[in-house]
């Protein structure tokens, strides 16, 4: 059995540049890893720990054969740490014990390999914590920060890493390889998740495409005068909240980067909603409605993200209004917003 990591397509260059660097005796000791939510750092980031625990690779790849391989393969590696939130946020017990981790000596010999992801979950204490692993780093310990949002770290610890990005693959290259994963409606899928292939394939896998579709249909609803915010939330008691808002609000980013270009989203199934919304309302007008709701769907998402008390179904009322609001505005023809 084979248990080398297979390298996404749109890795190899950052992969060849980390790798080099290891190569020249310069991989130091902390990476800040960036890109999109979607593209797989996390499956690069295991890639080049299982490259550096590999005893018998040639090369730049894993062998898959030995038992460092095996171990990685069976996530029984005992030099490889992975912290994600507990709930929401990385927190400073977790960072602790990690610390313990990274100050003991490596069980096989080599490095010990501590991935954190997404860096920006820790909370203050946490990053405080992880800063003085940064300041005094042990021999042998690389530290990999995995961030969607590297702005909201501490500048203290972007300036102690040294930084590598993941950009979005081409749009070809990103529908060939969803193709292969045999994605059904990989372009409507890549369209959503923002060209992020892995946050495609994830809503694939999850069947979110056609949940998504009943919600845009209450929407044209309640827009059409067909029906309320109320009787569409109780439709959606199901669903996270954060989790509708968050496609909604990529929605409403296709649809003003479309009204900008002067498109029609022909084939998707955002191209009802934005006939709706685009009959009656001329270009700039639509622009600024859907703006000013994007950010009103924003203060929304914060409210669900930031308490697990959150009333569920009240969040729901809200963001079914706000489109209530985009109906009666789009009917009068005019923009109080």
């Amino acid at each position: 059995m084979n248990a080398a990591l297979d390298l996404l397509p749109w890795h190899e260059g950052p992969f060849q540049q980390l790798y080099q660097q290891w190569a020249a005796e310069r991989l130091g000791h902390a990476w800040l890893i960036t890109g999109p939510e979607g593209v797989g750092k996390g499956v690069f980031a295991r890639h080049f720990a299982q490259r550096l625990f590999c005893r018998a690779a040639e090369g730049r790849v894993a062998c898959g054969q030995c038992k460092d391989c095996q171990y990685f393969a069976a996530g029984t590696h005992p030099d490889w740490r992975f912290l994600r939130p507990e709930k929401k946020l990385i927190t400073i017990d977790q960072v602790r014990d990690s610390m313990d981790f990274s100050f003991t000596h490596s069980q096989r010999g080599g490095y010990k390999v501590l991935c954190l992801a997404p860096a920006e979950a820790m909370n203050a204490n946490a990053a405080n914590a992880l800063l003085k692993l940064l300041e005094e780093p042990p021999p042998m310990t690389l530290l990999l920060l995995l961030s969607h949002q590297s702005g909201l770290l501490l500048p203290t610890l972007r300036s102690r890493c040294q930084q590598l990005k993941i950009p979005l693959p081409e749009q070809e290259a990103a529908l060939a390889w969803l193709q292969q994963q045999d994605c059904p409606n990989a372009g409507e899928l890549l369209l959503r998740a923002g060209g992020a292939p892995l946050r495609a394939l994830a809503l694939a896998e999850a069947g979110r495409l056609s949940e998504h579709e009943n919600v845009l249909g209450l929407i044209c609803d309640i827009l059409r005068g067909r029906s309320t915010a109320l009787a569409a939330a109780r439709k959606c008691d199901k669903l996270s909240v954060a989790g509708l808002v968050e496609h909604l609000m990529q929605d409403l980013v296709l649809l003003l980067k479309a009204s900008q270009a002067g498109q029609t989203l022909e084939g998707s199934s955002l191209q009802s909603l934005q006939a709706i919304i685009a009959d009656g309302v001329q270009p700039r007008r639509s622009q600024r409605l859907l703006h000013a709701l994007y950010i009103n769907l924003e203060r929304i998402r914060v409210t669900a993200l930031a308490s697990n008390n959150a009333n569920s179904q009240l969040l729901l009322e809200q963001v079914f209004a706000e489109w209530g609001k985009v109906a009666r505005l789009t009917a009068a023809g005019r923009l109080d917003v």
